[in-house]
């Protein structure tokens, strides 16, 4: 079968009988071409994401005084 070849809606068709076979499976195809685009951060670097605010949330909770008063 050629995929180019089909129309619309056979495609439409397809994909529909494939996910209900595969569901978690577009979740994690469109992660994957999300992140080949750069159109979506990696990983590594939302991890990194979550220590820096960790870190930042941190500092605010142990200054949180002087930053009222000087407010």
């Amino acid at each position: 079968m050629d995929f180019a070849q089909l129309n619309r809606a056979d495609k439409k068709k397809l994909l529909e009988q494939f996910l209900q076979e595969e569901p978690s499976l577009l979740k994690d195809v469109l992660l994957e071409i999300l992140q080949e685009q750069d159109i979506m951060p990696s990983q590594e670097y939302l991890e990194r994401q979550k220590k820096l605010e960790a870190i930042i949330e941190g500092t605010f909770d142990k200054y949180e005084e002087v930053f009222k008063r000087l407010a």
